[in-house]
């Protein structure tokens, strides 16, 4: 978290949170993500898509007409989830990739049948087997392979390795389609209220970094047809400094293909006011000029600005953040939608947190005394020496908090759980998975330098915010404590 004293006078659900440090006055130039960033989409555009692909599986690949009736239910996924293909499971993972929790279609697997079939060995996100869910217009997927997997198997269908992959499949292949054949932006486009969040704080927000003499560039996956009707949308008249959404941004770029564009060395192509190739060839951006494509080494030359000078908004962790992150030294904002709803309930919930934490404590706390204890007890086996009333009350001792260690990981089991069922019933919270970061938690603390809800949150802070991360610590430093 920021540790600078103004982040304690903003309410906690608009804060900007702190991974690396990083002085916002040595950023030149800031650039921003549009769909899930600047555009934030309401619940409707889940249950929208939801719709559209269950025509289509039904229209194009047969899938029984009666699954026409399936309900989308935006409380059962969250990010990071991993699915398996080749057993029809949900699998909740750590950061170190061991198994939690683990359901079969709508079936929640035991303890004991998710280790039979995960514990012996980390998970590993693939494209052969298991599929990681990392971005909020792919949560409707993870539903709905549920509920085939539970639909199909209801009617006596025992479908192999091959059926569940071919389940994930149709479905992963049937969303890119309504996403690429206009079907889905073209409904959200006639009806932006419905589907779009207009939040007036963005406007504000860019309108800022720019008078701190901040340069502002878009640079979206969108093309520019859709781009200019959700910029429209968001930015019109809102400020009469900016007569046009245009006016904002210093280059504008469309269809960039992330994260392809972190990697690839496609060529930047000028389009015109239609969207249409102008054939120029593109040495410098111009204000108000609308580019497609590109690459990122490309767009340091030409822009003229390098490296960790350059800050990147965005809200996908694999093609905004961690491809960033792994190709260049730009530094990062990530935007998640959820952080509201996960801070109102830690808030809400943090006496039972702080219960939870005094019981890890005394859970360690046994655990240290009982090997204390055991090793006198090797001591005086070792030594042939002690009297036998030594060696009963040692044993006596070790038996306690044998039990005590029970009596406690039981209590913090259950307050867990407790806990975890207030924030998503079937999958815990977001970010954690019993003691450990959950595996989108850690690719949020390794990869984003910042992250907060929504872009809006930045207007709170001053151009010049020097953004100090908490030290990091080892174990055996916090022993010192210094």
């Amino acid at each position: 978290m920021n540790n600078n004293s103004q982040s304690y006078e903003i309410p906690y659900h608009r804060q900007v949170f702190v991974n690396r440090t990083l002085n916002l006055s040595a950023i030149s130039i800031a650039g921003f993500d549009m769909d899930y960033t600047l555009a934030l989409y309401r619940s409707e555009v889940e249950s929208l898509a939801w719709e559209l692909t269950l025509k289509k599986l039904v229209e194009r690949l047969k899938y029984d007409a009666e699954i026409l009736s399936f309900k989308y239910d935006p409380a059962f996924p969250l990010r990071g989830l991993i699915i398996d293909t080749f057993l029809g499971n949900i699998l909740k993972v750590d950061c170190h990739r061991y198994v939690w929790r683990a359901m079969h279609g709508l079936k929640t697997l035991s303890k004991e049948e998710s280790d039979e079939l995960y514990g012996s060995e980390p998970i590993e996100p693939s494209k052969k087997r298991f599929f990681l869910v990392d971005t909020l217009f792919s949560l409707p997927e993870v539903y709905l392979f549920a509920l085939l997997v539970d639909f199909y198997e209801g009617r006596g269908l025992k479908p192999d390795r091959h059926e569940y992959y071919r389940f994930y499949k149709d479905i992963r292949e049937t969303m890119d389609e309504i996403h690429a054949d206009n079907s889905l932006k073209s409904i959200i486009a006639a009806d932006f209220e419905r589907y779009i969040i207009k939040d007036p704080d963005i406007p504000k927000t860019l309108h800022k970094l720019r008078s701190g003499g901040k340069k502002l560039f878009l640079l979206t996956n969108s093309l520019y047809d859709y781009t200019d009707k959700v910029m429209n949308f968001l930015f019109s008249g809102f400020m009469p400094e900016y007569p046009a959404w245009r006016n904002f941004f210093d280059a504008i770029i469309v269809g960039a293909r992330k994260p392809h564009f972190f990697t690839g060395r496609d060529s930047f192509i000028e389009l015109n006011s239609r969207g249409e190739q102008t054939g120029n060839k593109v040495e410098r951006f111009e204000k108000g000029r609308i580019y497609q494509g590109g690459n990122q080494k490309e767009f340091e030359r030409i822009s003229g600005f390098r490296g960790d000078e350059i800050l990147y908004v965005g809200d996908n962790i694999y093609g905004d953040i961690m491809k960033s992150k792994k190709v260049s030294v730009w530094r990062s904002v990530m935007i998640i939608q959820e952080m509201e709803g996960e801070l109102e309930k830690l808030h809400s919930l943090r006496g039972e947190i702080r219960r939870m934490r005094e019981l890890e404590m005394l859970y360690l706390g046994y655990q240290m005394q009982i090997r204390a204890r055991l090793a006198e007890m090797k001591a005086i086996v070792g030594a042939d020496a002690g009297t036998p009333e030594r060696r009963e009350r040692v044993e006596e001792e070790i038996e306690n908090f044998k039990n005590s260690i029970k009596y406690t990981g039981q209590a913090l089991r259950e307050i867990d759980e407790e806990i975890s069922k207030k924030f998503n019933p079937h999958f815990g919270m977001l970010f954690k998975e019993g003691w450990e970061h959950s595996i989108f938690g850690a690719q949020v603390e390794e990869y984003a330098c910042l992250y907060t809800g929504r872009v809006g949150n930045m207007m709170l802070y001053s151009n010049l915010e020097y953004f100090r991360s908490l030290r990091d610590s080892l174990p055996h430093e916090l022993v010192l404590n210094y």
